[in-house]
């Protein structure tokens, strides 16, 4: 079967995301409605930066034993990550946040982060015009709860990222790593990278190479050969 064309992903990608329809995975309608809509407050409790970064160092230690609820994550993300390309879908990774969250984050983001994909408008507020953006984490004006956008047309749909699907699960891991801080952190997401998210995206970027060959940091090598280290890598601290 044929590839599908950048056009399609990007169509696709802007649908509703139902459990009828795109990528088959093990989740329910439920969860994926509350990716869209916050139903639950935050009610913490919150505690420091470093805090927040250390519980996510030792949640990826690789000495550390899975749970039995994160090994069936573990599965059913090994599975998703099989799917031929025809049958691939931009929705998956909507689809598979929660096992996300639960295999490198504890299940702390659940019921505290909006996740969807977005057309560029949505970043024109919040992003420099020289940045290309693949992805955003903002505050929602609600206590320990955030919103994170990919954005569709620079992911899928423009003809510079060269593994696209990989990039989709890299530029996720990335974002869920700032959500992190403003679901956790009494002082909230810190602005740009900072030490703390640098501790936390290498210890979840180990953790996926070892786990399922993803990126959560993008070699250099791969924004050199998409054109992008000077205005992403730049922008970004590589």
């Amino acid at each position: 079967m044929p590839t599908k064309s950048r056009k399609e992903l990007y169509r696709e990608a802007l649908l509703d995301v139902s459990i009828d329809r795109g990528t088959v995975y093990d989740v329910t309608q439920q969860e994926l409605d509350a990716l869209s809509a916050f139903t639950t407050k935050n009610s913490g409790p919150f505690i420091s930066q470093s805090q927040a970064t250390q519980e996510v160092v030792d949640h990826n230690r690789l000495s550390r034993k899975p749970s039995p609820a994160e090994l069936a994550a573990i599965q059913r993300l090994r599975e998703a990550l099989e799917v031929k390309d025809h049958l691939w879908s931009p929705d998956i990774v909507i689809k598979a946040f929660h096992d996300l969250d639960i295999i490198f984050f504890n299940g702390r983001l659940r019921n505290n982060v909006q996740f969807q994909w977005k057309t560029p408008e949505a970043f024109t507020s919040h992003v420099r015009p020289d940045d290309f953006a693949l992805g955003a984490t903002n505050r929602t004006g609600r206590v320990g709860q955030m919103s994170i956008k990919l954005n569709a047309h620079n992911l899928l749909f423009r003809n510079v990222i060269q593994k696209p699907r990989m990039q989709v699960w890299s530029t996720a891991l990335h974002e869920m790593c700032h959500a992190y801080e403003g679901v956790r952190a009494q002082t909230g997401m810190k602005p740009g990278h900072q030490k703390d998210f640098d501790l936390k995206i290498e210890a979840v970027h180990e953790r996926a190479q070892k786990l399922f060959g993803l990126w959560a940091i993008v070699p250099a090598e791969e924004l050199a050969r998409c054109g992008l280290y000077k205005t992403w890598g730049q922008n970004h601290g590589v």
